[in-house]
């Protein structure tokens, strides 16, 4: 086999010996025709013109039959997004073609089933793989920003904090500073958010699990953190804890992370009026907290899209966010050995999503 481009070397050497078990020879991959050496290039640009020339071979656009200019019986299969997925503008990551011994080969139903299958397979490998090195750029370029926008943005706020302090003592609040202390507050949730993902990406995300009474920790943050932000957006927060202490061995200031991202997102979706619920349970080892908001049901084809970094479900924010708060969270949860999901639901309206730690809770 000539390799090209192995864009999995492992599923590239299956198929490659499947193939030859059904008599098809002389497996060629290849990336890209310009990178081809000068005595490569003739016979192959040769079959991709013969591939353009061919007809289809059934629905699928990407697999056709033909002969070369030596005679011989070819399959190509071209790697492109149009296999998985429709667009404008397809992409194309490379192709493989084969050479076979009788045209019944080039006809066979089994073969063209296996690089079929093993086309869509790979060309959605390809295209996870231009996926995750797009965010892997976003995600350092970010970091970098927001590394920037940290050193500024704390000595800003520090002088607003002691213009604030100067002016109460005076009995002149000043209502300004207190908007523009709001408004830094928010870009620093922000800018620790995106620190946070690029935390996750480089591994140096961790947690340091404690004994934590969580019955007052969610209390707490619901208040300090999450009460002025529904109050500003007419939301109503409602806490179901349990009666008597509960703890549980967990990363109290990650616990808090996760409250605060699970209600902001609750609350950005929530319409005027709204409730959004915070129910904690200790159950047979293992605690869970569930947030359910009261805005448009998530679509069932974003259940799990709502978890990816810089994405968001389709439905309307009315404050805004980058959707990162639910990806840290999960992010969260897995180095907990939990989970965090989204419960199904078919009600038109409201959105339940529960975090799992898994645990023996700690006696009180």
């Amino acid at each position: 086999m000539k390799t090209f481009w192995p864009p999995d070397t492992g599923a590239m050497l299956a198929l490659v010996r499947r193939l030859k078990a059904m008599g098809w020879i002389d497996p060629w991959v290849i990336t890209s025709w310009d990178a081809l050496s000068t005595e490569a290039a003739g016979d192959l640009m040769d079959w991709k013109r013969r591939f353009e020339d061919a007809p289809r071979t059934g629905d699928e656009p990407n697999i056709r039959a033909f002969l070369d200019s030596n005679g011989r019986y070819c399959v190509a299969m071209r790697l492109s997004s149009e296999s998985i997925t429709e667009a404008e503008a397809p992409q194309e990551w490379g192709w493989v073609v084969v050479v076979v011994r009788h045209e019944a080969d080039a006809q066979s139903s089994e073969g063209m089933q296996l690089l079929r299958r093993e086309g869509v397979r790979l060309a959605a490998l390809a295209m996870q793989n231009d996926y995750e090195k797009l965010l892997e750029g976003r995600v350092q370029f970010l970091s970098m920003v927001s590394h920037e926008l940290k050193t500024p943005l704390t000595a800003i706020s520090g002088l607003l904090q002691l213009q604030e302090r100067i002016a109460r003592k005076k009995g002149e609040p000043n209502d300004s500073n207190l908007i523009l202390l709001k408004q830094i507050q928010k870009l620093d949730r922000l800018i620790d958010a995106l620190l946070n993902v690029s935390r996750i990406y480089s591994g140096r995300f961790s947690v340091e699990p404690s004994r934590t009474e969580v019955n007052d920790l969610l209390r707490d943050t619901v208040q300090s953190k999450l009460k002025v932000i529904a109050d500003d957006a007419t939301v109503r927060l409602e806490l179901d804890l349990l009666p008597s202490p509960l703890f549980a061995r967990l990363d109290p200031v990650r616990f808090e992370e996760v409250v605060t991202n699970l209600g902001m997102n609750a609350i950005r979706f929530s319409p005027e009026g709204g409730v959004v619920n915070f129910k904690l349970r200790g159950e047979a080892e293992a605690l869970c907290l569930r947030v359910t908001d009261s805005g448009p049901s998530i679509p069932v084809q974003d259940a799990e899209r709502v978890f990816k970094p810089f994405e968001q479900a389709q439905r309307t924010s009315r404050l805004g966010g980058m959707g990162l708060g639910l990806f840290i969270s999960r992010e969260i949860l897995k180095l907990h050995h939990g989970e965090l999901k989204l419960l199904p639901s078919s009600l038109p309206t409201g959105n339940s999503f529960e975090a799992i730690f898994p645990q023996s809770l700690a006696a009180s």
